[in-house]
């Protein structure tokens, strides 16, 4: 029992330097090689507390017609937003109309608009990150030899 016991707690102070390496810019570390010095001395375990578990219910699926008329109606909350220069809000309601639990054709749509609102704005590499999930994603589309053009 007691070498279980040791073993676990070298597997939680290699996790923790890991941890500390990888919470912590790489840019800090080139400036200053004995600040990472510290950084890692000053890790400390963080205290166990009690056991519980943790249930993750998945989302439920819509009606399919439903489901269409929120991704539409996200996406033209999007679009307001970013004409009117809120780009956190535009982000939020793209995010939001990802995220409801059905497939519907309209995220394509999604996609497609914030990656052209995105490269309207010069916002080069935020285009291209929102470009590759849509050809990920939607692989069959009609679009893609076009997204592929915009990459």
């Amino acid at each position: 029992m007691k070498l279980k016991e040791g073993v676990f707690k070298n597997l939680r102070r290699a996790f923790y330097v890991l941890l500390v390496f990888a919470l912590l810019p790489v840019a800090s570390f080139a400036a200053a090689p004995e600040a990472a010095e510290e950084a890692v001395e000053e890790a400390q375990p963080v205290e166990e507390g009690p056991k519980r578990q943790v249930y993750v219910m998945p989302q439920k699926r819509i009606d399919p017609e439903i489901a269409t008329e929120l991704v539409l109606k996200k996406l033209e909350l999007l679009k307001a937003a970013w004409n009117g220069e809120n780009q956190e809000e535009a982000e939020h309601f793209f995010n939001e109309a990802l995220s409801i639990p059905n497939e519907v054709p309209e995220k394509e749509l999604v996609l497609l608009t914030m990656g052209r609102l995105y490269q309207e704005k010069s916002m080069y590499p935020q285009s291209a990150a929102v470009y590759e999930k849509l050809a990920m994603t939607y692989p069959e589309s009609r679009k893609r030899p076009e997204v592929f053009m915009e990459l």
